[in-house]
């Protein structure tokens, strides 16, 4: 999962959220669930870790539709920055919320 609190301070913003569905439609032409790599986005950040996969499944243009596409083209066309944004497993952990113990 993003790490908010590492993608804010990468950005240098207080707050960061996802997309609503009208906003991804307006900002990238796409429906939400279904927009390709290459489209009207402006900036796109990916963690290195996309790198380990040659290749990866992206938005198809419709929420019906997968490519699947090598992973350094996609960050080649897109100029995508790639930066640490997972979150780490103490983050993961307080994400998941308590654990109970059922003894």
């Amino acid at each position: 999962m993003v790490s908010h609190k590492k993608l804010k301070r990468f950005l240098s913003v207080r707050d960061v959220r996802l997309a609503n569905r009208e906003e991804v439609l307006r900002f990238s032409g796409y429906p939400a669930g279904g927009v390709p790599p290459f489209n009207d986005v402006k900036r796109v950040i990916a963690d290195p870790e996309i790198l380990k996969s040659d290749t990866i499944f992206v938005g198809g243009g419709d929420v019906d539709k997968l490519l699947e596409v090598r992973t350094k083209d996609v960050i080649d066309v897109s100029n995508a920055q790639l930066v640490d944004i997972l979150q780490d497993k103490a983050e993961n952990a307080d994400a998941m919320g308590p654990r109970v113990s059922r003894s």
